[in-house]
């Protein structure tokens, strides 16, 4: 005769209060998170061989929503007119991140292929490594765009929000200064797809080094004091 299985409810009572306490611990981290000033002035005007030509205000609803500790949306094209759109949010919240990817889709623009991408960088330590980001195509009606994201949490760059999220509750439960980033690069489609996204890749490759920097420089300086 096969014995009853009964399931030891002290074992079960104990893995809730466990857990409940976890939960309890990460609200009071998020409360007394460790975070830094971030100077946007840090990332350059000149970009790839492209310049700036218009800095942004983000909008009303983003900023009361999203409430970031700093941001850059700013406008760059090179001499012939060929523009580029470049959106950092940095902060410590979790809800100052989404994902661009559930956000893209809308005003008409529907995504036509998204995958990862892997980009060559040089970390702030002077380590090469290939950083992954989200790879959109959208279109709308015939006009299309090449998109690339990912967010950065101190050293670690991470095509995935909800990884981020996690790099920067580990920050929190350890008291270390926890403060990350939402890159974002936006380039029309004008001869072919092919051309707009190496423009994309090329200012990823410049852009990611100084986000971290920004963030590494920062983490190291405030947990030396």
């Amino acid at each position: 005769m096969k014995k009853e299985y009964r399931p030891n409810y002290w074992i079960v009572i104990a893995m809730f209060l466990v857990a409940w306490g976890m939960v309890v611990y990460a609200r009071q981290a998020e409360n007394r998170v460790v975070t830094f000033p971030i100077d946007t002035r840090e990332v350059p005007y000149s970009i790839a061989g492209f310049q700036m030509v218009q800095e942004q205000d983000l909008d009303d609803l983003s900023k009361q929503m999203l409430t970031p500790d700093a941001y850059i949306v700013r406008n760059y094209a090179n001499e012939a007119g060929y523009p580029v759109n470049v959106l950092v949010i940095y902060g410590h919240r979790k809800e100052t991140f989404h994902s661009p990817g559930y956000c893209l889709p809308g005003g008409g623009w529907a995504i036509q292929k998204k995958e990862v991408e892997r980009i060559p960088v040089v970390a702030p330590d002077g380590r090469e490594y290939e950083a992954e980001m989200n790879r959109f195509l959208l279109q709308k009606n015939e006009q299309k765009q090449v998109v690339l994201y990912c967010f950065v949490e101190g050293g670690r760059v991470t095509p995935s929000i909800f990884r981020h999220n996690w790099y920067l509750l580990q920050d929190r439960l350890l008291h270390r200064p926890a403060m990350g980033a939402l890159l974002r690069i936006i380039v029309p489609v004008a001869d072919n797809e092919q051309r707009a996204a190496e423009i994309a890749r090329a200012f990823a490759r410049e852009l990611v080094p100084i986000v971290q920097h920004q963030l590494v420089g920062k983490q190291a300086k405030r947990t030396k004091e």
